[in-house]
C-alpha cells in the first residue's frame, strides 16, 4: 500500500509541475498578446510568443502521456483517503 500511496504522491506531483509550466508560459504569452507595453525592453515578440507557444504544447503533450498511461494513480483511481491521513485501495468490480 505504501507504494501506491507514494506512486499517487509523485504522479500528482509531477503532473502539476507540467501544469504550472503550461500555465506560466499562457501567462507570458497573455501579457505579451495583451499588454505589450508593460514589457520592457523586449524587440522578439514573435520569437518569443512562440518560444512560450512551444512551453504550452510540451507541457499538455506530457500532461496526456501521464494522464493516458498512469492516470491510474491519481488520487481519485484506486486509492483514497481513509480518514487518518492514510490512504485506502478502493476495490474494483474485477478484483
Amino acid at each position: 500500500m505504501k507504494n501506491i500511496v507514494q506512486s499517487s504522491l509523485l504522479y500528482t506531483a509531477t503532473k502539476k509541475a507540467f501544469e504550472a509550466e503550461r500555465d506560466e508560459a499562457l501567462a507570458v504569452m497573455s501579457i505579451f498578446l495583451e499588454l505589450p507595453t508593460g514589457v520592457a525592453e523586449h524587440t522578439n515578440f514573435v520569437e518569443e510568443i512562440k518560444a512560450q507557444t512551444k512551453k504550452v504544447a510540451e507541457a499538455e503533450e506530457c500532461l496526456k502521456v501521464l494522464e493516458d498511461n498512469f492516470n491510474y494513480l491519481d488520487r481519485g483511481g484506486p486509492i483514497k483517503p481513509n480518514g487518518d491521513y492514510t490512504w485506502v485501495r478502493v476495490k474494483d468490480d474485477d478484483e
